[in-house]
């Protein structure tokens, strides 16, 4: 039986054979390095959900948000439909967080499959990141937050 990991290391693996051709156009060579980019992105995705499903610690890391933000833009900017624009509002002074990637990753690209389906006459995704400081009084109502700076992904606009 084949699992997802497998079925992407084939892929990547006649990828490289692909690439070696040296008379691909840059044209076709951009194409399957944007082959190649979501074929990792699926296997770090595949790794994810197994990760998930056996519920182990998970590694946090230092983790820019407007990194993983816009590489998930790129990987899902082709794949959508013409009508439904997408754009980002980063912030520049965004603080750094503790996460693990691929979590947010899989966040972050359910975000824009689900508001893709909501729109199908068409619309504008909007992401945003900002930094929150939240105070006693909001964390009052939402005991499992702590006072403090937090990071915050704005839901985006339908």
């Amino acid at each position: 039986m084949w699992t997802c990991t497998t079925l992407l290391q084939v892929v990547l693996g006649f990828l490289d054979v692909i690439q070696m051709n040296e008379d691909l156009t840059e044209n076709l060579r951009t194409y399957l390095d944007k082959i190649r980019n979501a074929a990792l992105s699926g296997a770090e995705l595949v790794e994810g959900m197994m990760v998930f499903s056996r519920k182990p610690s998970v590694k946090l890391e230092p983790l820019n948000l407007n990194e993983a933000v816009e590489q998930i833009k790129s990987l899902l900017a082709p794949v959508m439909p013409k009508m439904v624009g997408m754009s980002l509002v980063l912030a520049d002074d965004l603080w750094t967080i503790n996460a693990a990637l691929t979590p947010i990753k899989q966040i972050l690209m359910n975000l824009e499959v689900n508001a893709r389906d909501a729109m199908p006459q068409g619309g504008e995704l909007t992401i945003e990141t900002l930094n929150t400081l939240l105070d006693a009084e909001f964390c009052l109502s939402y005991p499992e937050m702590e006072f403090g700076k937090q990071l915050g992904v704005d839901h985006g606009h339908l």
